[in-house]
């Protein structure tokens, strides 16, 4: 039987078709990285990166919203350039909502180019580009309508009468953003980048009117502080504004490397960050080799706190990198991309 509570999400599905919303974002923006800026794009410490991340969040009030990426990325011709490079990748991302059915797919291409400076290239600017299609979807046959309900309950083989609205809308997207890295005499890493998203506003409504995407504004910077030979702490920070919603998340974590044998260390990561009027994330994970695996759990401090009993959601994310290709490597930077 078809309840209240799924007539109740129903209706805010659809309601959500002629609302401005933001974006599906990471938790682990650090983890993340073309997904929070283009420019991020082949910025690695090797010259290949792939990367999953996995979003399980709102189980205790709701069936769960499930956000999934992939990306791959890499930067060329760094020996041809005299030490600049050019980045290339790809992005798949997918995201569903609720008892509704509505779900969003994107795939999209990520261009950079980088500049080095200074003496001995310690200073470098980027700029990226980020352009693909997106399609946005909605199952039919898990929604439940009006004219549909007869003799005290939903019969959904009948026509649900709705014939404005639409199964799918598909668009084209373009992004772009740029990106500043600096490594201090002392050998501490900053960096900070600037991105906007949905620069054409492209249309995504499901209704057969139009609802453009609002741009969003984002602004990320993290840095590498070496505490000791074994610990290394990196701090980030990412403020991101889209129509009248804004995200400020701050925190950082510890690197902890510990040798196992006398040629093989593993690191381990822990440290929290705060989404702030939002949520407490908790965070651990393990580095060994080329792969690096972060686990971070929500605790949701909203004034949704009293419906979700402060459960939040799990994130998980698996990031391997290498450097497969011939090339030099002057100037390692290390590339925060805070939860998103």
């Amino acid at each position: 039987m078809i309840t209240i509570k799924k007539i109740i999400l129903s209706g805010s599905i659809l309601i959500c078709s002629y609302l401005n919303a933001q974006d599906v974002h990471f938790s682990q923006f650090f983890n993340a990285p073309l997904s929070i800026n283009p420019a991020l794009t082949g910025n690695i410490e090797g010259n290949i990166r792939a990367v999953v991340n996995h979003k399980n969040q709102w189980n205790s009030i709701s069936t769960p919203f499930v956000t999934s990426s992939a990306s791959f990325d890499s930067k060329l011709f760094e020996d041809r350039l005299k030490g600049d490079d050019i980045g290339v990748g790809i992005e798949i991302l997918n995201d569903k909502v609720g008892e509704g059915g509505l779900s969003n797919t994107q795939v999209m291409l990520n261009t950079s180019y980088q500049k080095k400076f200074g003496l001995v290239n310690q200073q470098s600017i980027s700029i990226g580009f980020k352009y693909g299609f997106f399609q946005r979807k909605i199952d039919f046959s898990k929604l439940s309508f009006a004219n549909q309900y007869i003799d005290g309950d939903f019969n959904t083989n009948i026509s649900n009468g709705e014939n404005s609205l639409k199964y799918r809308i598909s668009n084209f997207d373009l992004s772009t953003g740029i990106l500043y890295n600096i490594q201090t005499q002392n050998d501490i890493k900053v960096n900070g980048g600037i991105s906007v998203f949905h620069l054409t506003r492209p249309n995504e409504s499901l209704t057969g009117g139009t609802a453009r995407i609002p741009t969003r504004f984002l602004f990320h910077s993290g840095s590498i502080i070496i505490v000791n030979q074994n610990i290394i702490f990196k701090p980030a920070f990412l403020f991101m504004s889209q129509n009248k919603a804004k995200e400020i998340n701050l925190g950082g974590q510890f690197d902890q490397t510990l040798n196992t044998t006398k040629n093989s260390f593993i690191t381990i990561n822990y440290g929290a960050f705060y989404r702030i009027s939002d949520a407490i994330i908790l965070l651990a994970g393990a580095k060994y080799q080329n792969w690096n695996v972060c686990f971070t759990y929500d605790i949701n401090a909203s004034k949704l706190h009293p419906g979700s009993n402060y459960k939040g959601g799990f994130e998980l994310s698996i990031i391997y990198v290498n450097k497969l290709l011939p090339g030099k490597n002057k100037l390692p930077v290390w590339v925060p991309c805070v939860r998103l």
